[in-house]
């Protein structure tokens, strides 16, 4: 099959989007923050409630390089994870890619489809638009309102996947901040729901790494305090550590935005508002 055979078979199976398409209700309240200036909502995305609980991000590009077949296939990824105390199983199929050198190779793929906009078709039509298909996960976040505005540029600004993980995590979970409430979650329920501690060989290594992952969020203005209690067993064996976390000043307020925001859009679902309360914030 030819490359331009590939194409015109793709665009049958992909129903382009019409021009209505983009006027959507929900996608209008999905895009609007609720924030004091444009730089600051520049700064912001949404993390979805059941789809970032999703622990999809276990595996490297150096892992899959040594799980592929000489073919270059992969098996289906099953990881077991609880959200909201419900146990999950998370099944990701691999997408068939092909590489510049006309081989193909699997990757676990984040969206099932996508049709990109060239740099030459963009000059010859500036209105010309990328077209994505969201996991199902992720339509049914937008369409139920289960989302919460966050510090997307803050989250990024972490060195590792670890720590963007727990920042995301916060940012659903920890929606009471306070300056006198705290946070507590264990080791062994990062390690569960994260998978991404399966790579160290030793307890201790993955431990430590998650000690800097929390040092990295103090030290980026997430966290004011880390309290750490190890939990042992028979013989002093090391069972599991509880963390016990403090926000900081940035994240309260961040958490009460996101609050206030949230309850706008659910306002907005239930009664013709104003639109621009929800994008202007409390200016």
């Amino acid at each position: 099959m030819t490359e331009d055979t590939l194409r015109k078979k793709t665009r049958k199976l992909l129903v382009l989007p019409n021009k209505s398409d983009f006027q959507n209700a929900q996608l209008d309240l999905f895009q609007s923050f609720l924030c004091n200036s444009d730089l600051e909502r520049d700064q912001l995305s949404n993390t979805l409630d059941l789809w970032d609980s999703v622990p999809r991000y276990g595996i490297s590009r150096q892992a899959m390089v040594k799980m592929r077949t000489d073919k270059g296939f992969l098996d289906l990824l099953k990881r077991d994870f609880h959200y909201k105390g419900v146990k999950l199983k998370a099944i990701i199929q691999p997408a068939r890619i092909e590489e510049p050198d006309g081989t193909t190779q699997d990757y676990y793929p984040y969206f099932p489809s996508l049709v990109a906009v060239s740099r030459q078709k963009l000059l010859n039509d500036p209105h010309a638009k990328w077209v994505v298909q969201f996991h199902p996960l992720v339509t049914q976040s937008i369409d139920a309102l289960t989302y919460r505005q966050f510090n997307y540029h803050q989250m990024m600004c972490h060195s590792t996947q670890l720590a963007r993980w727990l920042h995301k995590q916060l940012s659903l979970k920890f929606t009471f901040a306070s300056f006198t409430t705290f946070f507590e979650i264990r080791y062994s329920t990062i390690k569960r729901d994260s998978a991404l501690l399966e790579g160290y060989r030793q307890q201790r290594q993955a431990i430590a790494a998650l000690d800097a992952a929390f040092a990295e969020l103090r030290e980026g203005g997430t966290l004011l305090g880390i309290q750490k209690k190890e939990e042992r067993g028979a013989r002093g064996k090391l069972e599991d550590v509880l963390y016990t976390l403090t926000a900081s000043r940035e994240f309260v307020h961040a958490m009460k935005a996101a609050n206030k925001r949230q309850s706008l859009v659910v306002e907005a679902t239930a009664a013709p508002v104003d639109k621009s309360a929800v994008a202007a914030g409390n200016r």
